[in-house]
């Protein structure tokens, strides 16, 4: 016969089966309200050796409890036990971030930011690491969102021309796991941007009767590999018909000037036999200007060669004024044109300027008076508009008895190059004769990065097709659209006719 100890030892044995039983019916239906609420219950009896026997089995899915009863007739037994249990549930694995490279080189403009894409399948809270930075220049973290950089190009870099870089990054899962995506690449190209130049200063080199050299020196943050060096004078020989001379009007070579921390210096000789006014005449009014092509930025000043009396030697005196004499230097040899008086001796005239699209220039306006007259009362006015851009009224900054210098602001419009000019006359109280000049702007084209506006989140009906209107243009050149999907096992995507068509794969939901 069966004893009451081993019905007990039975009876837990076939407790704990029934648990296990339907802990795992329950894992199964996980989301089943009906399956988490079930119960299974058994209640059995019998005769055993000495006397008789009831036990009462429940087991849920979130414990399990057993009631024994046995007696011999005299004396009754009772025992009960019970314990809670954890259901054994299926997990999700976690899942680790996605870095989404670019497929195409972007077209970076300096000063805006630099976009890492990147996302988290569970939606963790992420952050962005860069693994290998760009070799031409320093990232730094541009505002409050994670994934934007500005990046800054090396100060070795030459202006006007365009470099190809490549930054990647990881994407990371800030907290739990913190598991990281696998590497991804952002490749762009960038223009570096120029900055204005200035002459600051010309000396006489070499000197002696039949020769000397003019060492012309600038200051530049940022060296070109190339700039255009033109420089002329005055010849006053027929005061009533004066002239201005070609020196030169050539290209140099960054390497063919001596280099200072931001100055270059470029040395420029001439002889008796090519220009003998510059070694006769006491006084020349000489006229440098220098341009870098690529970038379109120029700037001019006017120098006074004081010669000796034997011509070989002399010194330069700086006017601390901006001007090309006249906006056309094509010739050696151009008589001034309805710029001056009748005596030749009072004339105005302006630098021709250049400038990249979108950025106002400063055009310095001037008189000068080689004569007896005091012209430090004269006045100026802008008498004929320019056709495109527009013109400030000119603001007196140099005055003295022989040279007047004005200053107008000229804003460019539009997003392309083209020719601009206006006229101004400057009137002479003690001549009482007016002279009217024209200044000439030239707006250099820069090539614009294509503009796309930005895209609403888009939700789609399951089984359905969704299609976006892109926003978009480029002033210079034809736009070519792609479009990458980041899941694109899940969502396929299209571009065509300026639309993109998104088509998820069926029965499929989810970003």
């Amino acid at each position: 016969m069966i004893s009451l100890k081993q019905i007990f030892k039975v009876r837990n044995l076939t407790a704990t089966l029934l648990m296990l039983v339907l802990a795992l019916h329950v894992q199964g239906q996980d989301n089943n309200d009906a399956a988490r609420n079930k119960r299974v219950a058994t209640t059995s009896g019998g005769w055993v050796s000495g006397g008789i026997y009831t036990s009462h089995i429940s087991v849920g899915n979130n414990g399990i409890s057993t009631l024994l009863t046995a007696t011999d007739g005299q004396t009754e037994y009772k025992g009960n036990f019970g314990f809670i249990i954890p259901l054994i549930e299926q997990v999700e694995p976690n899942q680790a971030p996605i870095a989404v490279a670019a497929s195409k080189s972007v077209l970076y403009k300096l000063g805006e930011a630099l976009r890492l894409n990147g996302f988290d399948p569970d939606g963790d809270e992420i952050d962005f690491v860069i693994t290998q930075a760009p070799a031409s220049g320093e990232l730094t973290a541009s505002g409050t969102n994670k994934g934007r950089y500005t990046f800054t190009p090396n100060s070795n870099l030459t202006p006007g021309t365009g470099y190809a870089d490549v930054l990647k990054f990881k994407v990371v899962e800030v907290n739990g796991e913190k598991l990281e995506s696998e590497e991804a690449s952002l490749p762009f190209t960038f223009n570096v941007p120029d900055e204005p130049h200035e002459i600051t200063n010309m000396s006489i080199g070499n000197a002696t009767e039949t020769s000397k050299s003019f060492d012309l020196t600038l200051t530049d943050t940022r060296f070109n590999a190339l700039y255009t060096v033109k420089l002329s004078y005055i010849d006053l020989t027929d005061p009533l018909l004066p002239k201005t001379i070609s020196i030169i009007s050539e290209d140099f070579a960054l390497s063919s000037f001596t280099k200072g921390e931001n100055t270059l210096t470029t040395s420029i000789g001439v002889t008796q036999a090519e220009h003998p006014y510059l070694f006769s005449a006491s006084q020349v009014v000489i006229i440098s200007e220098v341009i870098t092509p690529k970038t379109g930025y120029s700037d001019d000043e006017v120098f006074v060669l004081e010669n000796e009396a034997s011509g070989s030697g002399g010194a330069i005196r700086n006017l601390d004024a901006d001007t090309n004499l006249f906006s056309e230097l094509d010739h050696d040899t151009k008589t001034f044109a309805n710029q001056t008086s009748e005596d030749g001796l009072f004339f105005s005239y302006a630098a021709e300027k250049q400038t990249p699209e979108n950025t106002p220039v400063a055009v310095n306006l001037y008189a000068l008076e080689l004569g007896d007259f005091d012209i430090s009362t004269a006045t100026v006015a802008i008498t004929t508009d320019p056709t495109k851009g527009s013109v400030t009224d000119p603001v007196l900054v140099k005055t003295s008895d022989n040279l007047l210098q004005w200053t107008a602001f000229y804003t460019p419009v539009g997003d392309v190059g083209y020719d601009d000019s206006f006229e101004f006359t400057v009137t002479s109280a003690s001549r009482q004769t007016s002279v009217t000049s024209t200044a000439t702007v030239q707006v250099v084209d820069v090539n614009d990065a294509p503009t796309l506006a930005s895209i609403d989140n888009q939700l789609i009906n399951e089984d359905e097709t969704g299609t976006v209107t892109l926003s978009f243009g480029d002033v210079d050149n034809e736009v070519t659209l792609t479009a990458t999907s980041s899941k694109p096992s899940k969502v396929a995507v299209s571009v065509a006719d300026g639309k993109v068509t998104l088509t998820p794969v069926a029965d499929y939901t989810g970003t």
